[in-house]
């Protein structure tokens, strides 16, 4: 997989302010992505897909989050960040905080402009 770059800033701080999600970068080829997430153990998976992702990619992943939340269900949860170049850091570390802490929720896309 080659990684779609994230800054390095927004990955690291969400990382280290969510313990309790499996923190993936999106990366190329999609498919990859929608593998390492099957294989996944994890309770709770959470996607970033930074600005430098190409907009073909970025769809194909959108719209795999959903159907992936019915696979992975009840057992396991998905989220994902759809991070554009605007976004800050205090946005994007409050997001991957909602998403990791409401249990009930699965599937979802937040966009953090």
């Amino acid at each position: 997989m080659t990684a779609a770059p994230v800054p390095g800033d927004m990955l690291s701080a969400v990382t280290a302010a969510v313990d309790s999600a499996w923190i993936l970068a999106a990366t190329v080829p999609i498919g990859d992505v929608v593998e390492a997430v099957r294989r996944s153990s994890a309770a709770m998976i959470l996607i970033l897909a930074g600005p430098e992702l190409n907009p073909v990619d970025r769809a194909a992943l959108i719209a795999a989050i959903g159907p992936l939340a019915v696979e992975l269900a009840p057992g396991q949860r998905i989220g994902a960040l759809d991070l554009t170049r605007e976004a800050s850091i205090a946005d994007g570390v409050a997001a991957a905080r909602f998403l990791c802490e409401a249990e009930s929720t699965t599937g979802q896309v937040l966009r953090i402009a």
